[in-house]
Parts: C-alpha cells; sequence; structure tokens
C-alpha cells in the first residue's frame, strides 16, 4: 500500500510539477533526502557496515534471542548515534592509532641508526686492528749465518 501511494506522488509530482502539492513533495521526498545524504562521510557507511555485519552476526549465532537482544540495543544505539557523531570519534581514533605508528616508526629508525652505528664502529676497529697487525707480521729477512771459518774441515774435527 506504501509503495502504490508514493509512486502517485512521483507521477502527481512529474505531471503537474508547479502546483504546491508537487513543490511540497519534492522538497520531501527529494530535496531533505538529499541534504541528509551529502552529509554521509566513508567512516559513517565503514561504521553502519560493521554495525550491520555485528548485528548479523548476533542474529545467527543466537537465533531469537539474539533478535531479542538486538530489538532491546536498538532505542539505546539510536540514542547514542543521535547524541554523539561517531564519524568524529572514529577520526579521532584513526588520528591516535596514526600518531602511535609514527613514533613507533621513528623509535625504529632510531634504532636502526644505532644499530648500523656499532657496526660502522666494528668494522673500524676490526679494519684498523688488521691493518696494525699485518704492520708487525712482515716478514723480516733471515738472520745471515757466520762466516765458516777456513780453519775448519767440516764437521767431524769440531766434535773431536
Amino acid at each position: 500500500m506504501l509503495v502504490l501511494m508514493l509512486c502517485a506522488a512521483l507521477v502527481a509530482m512529474m505531471m503537474f510539477p508547479r502546483t504546491p502539492v508537487a513543490k511540497g513533495l519534492r522538497r520531501l521526498l527529494i530535496e531533505l533526502p538529499a541534504k541528509a545524504l551529502s552529509s554521509v562521510t566513508p567512516g559513517r557507511i565503514a561504521l553502519a557496515l560493521i554495525l550491520i555485519g555485528a548485528s548479523a552476526l548476533v542474529a545467527m549465532l543466537f537465533e531469537a534471542e539474539g533478535l531479542r537482544l538486538l530489538g532491546m540495543a536498538v532505542p539505546e544505539g539510536l540514542a547514542w548515534v543521535a547524541a554523539f557523531d561517531i564519524a568524529t570519534f572514529l577520526d579521532l581514533f584513526a588520528a591516535v592509532a596514526m600518531v602511535a605508528a609514527a613514533a613507533r616508526l621513528r623509535g625504529l629508525r632510531d634504532s636502526a641508526r644505532s644499530v648500523v652505528a656499532w657496526t660502522r664502529s666494528r668494522v673500524s676497529r676490526v679494519l684498523h686492528h688488521s691493518r696494525r697487525t699485518a704492520r708487525s707480521r712482515r716478514r723480516r729477512r733471515p738472520e745471515s749465518r757466520p762466516a765458516k771459518s777456513d780453519d775448519s774441515d767440516g764437521w767431524i774435527p769440531a766434535f773431536a
């Protein structure tokens, strides 16, 4: 019945657009809903989808008792939505999460810098130590053997 009444109102608006009834219907059925829908943000759409999903989950899990529970929660939920702009709270929570993530990234960056500095210092110590030990490991010339004396005829007379 309601659908037929809306169709009749739509036909009346289209056939006689300049009449006061058509102007009132246009304002009531087109302009006011368009104005209300223009204030819908992606945050509100996401919240609505989350609430619909949670409601469907409660209805599926708890069946008739879940539907009763949802029926009791609807007035409170509508009052809460009307009293507070939930999209503002979602934006606030998103901003807090972004600040926390930025702080974590700064901390991660600082710790990465300290690890890089520590690694560079270790590498420079090792390189400096290897250069120092390379200098001390230079091959020394073998000591020259004493010249043989002309008196000895070899090692046998030296034993005697």
